[in-house]
């Protein structure tokens, strides 16, 4: 039997061939431009950021120096005593800096000090009417407030940064206040009095500085007229009194 086969059959099965192929190449294309758009913009736009950081701040920027006010001061012969002393305090405080501790000390950033620019003049060492150099030391004194907070005392000649290689004198304790006392004979120029935070957050920190009167070896006031200084000298009990208690008797005129 022969069996008649439509041609409008075999068209309807060609169009709809040529129709699924179109049609998944414009999905193809679709699905192609869709990725390719947002990798370019990524591509772009994406900027890497800091674990922490948030994107347009730049957390490595160093500090900047941190100045007392006023920042500078000239110790003269005149500045005898605390009434006539130089004196600057820093409002701000500094970051901690342990780079003194490790042997290669320095308060250029990133690093930070607190520092006082000192200028010694040469009034200081010399005799003058009414001051004697060699009875007096220039006396150094760093004071802050809060004891949870640890500032050390570094004393460097120059001016500028002060480093390992150019300290003068030092106090690190743990006291509060620190102070640092040296000669009047030395040398006349400037130097930097350096806080350098040690412990804890940053806090206010000030100093002063001032010539002081050396304390006489002989104990005696030089306010007092024919001073005489303070001795002392045991004083036994007599013949039969307190012979069993096995207690001097210490007294003092």
């Amino acid at each position: 039997m022969n069996k008649n086969h439509s041609s409008k059959s075999g068209f309807i099965t060609t169009r709809n061939v040529v129709g699924l192929f179109l049609g998944t190449a414009a999905i193809s294309l679709a699905m192609i431009s869709f990725a390719a758009g947002p990798s370019n913009q990524l591509k772009i736009n994406k900027q890497p950021v800091a674990r922490g950081q948030r994107p347009g701040i730049n957390l490595n920027v160093a500090p900047a120096p941190s100045a007392p006010t006023p920042a500078t001061g000239t110790l003269r012969s005149t500045n005898i005593g605390s009434a006539n002393e130089l004196n600057w305090n820093d409002t701000t405080g500094t970051i901690l800096n342990l780079t003194f501790f490790a042997g290669s000390g320095t308060c250029a950033v990133p690093q930070s000090c607190s520092t006082f620019t000192l200028t010694i003049d040469p009034s200081v060492a010399a005799a003058s009417a009414g001051y004697d150099p060699t009875k007096y030391v220039i006396f150094i004194e760093i004071s802050w407030q809060q004891a949870q907070v640890d500032y050390d005392t570094w004393m460097c000649s120059g001016a500028g940064n002060c480093t390992q290689a150019n300290v003068i004198a030092s106090n690190a304790s743990v006291s509060d206040p620190e102070v640092i006392t040296l000669p009047t004979n030395t040398p006349a120029g400037v130097y930097t009095i350096n806080a350098v935070n040690t412990t804890g957050a940053p806090v206010p920190v000030g100093g002063v500085a001032y010539l002081q009167l050396i304390p006489p070896s002989g104990g005696c006031n030089p306010a007092i007229t024919n001073c005489a200084p303070p001795r002392y000298q045991n004083y036994p009990a007599g013949v039969g009194q307190a012979d069993d208690a096995g207690e001097p008797s210490i007294g003092v005129d």
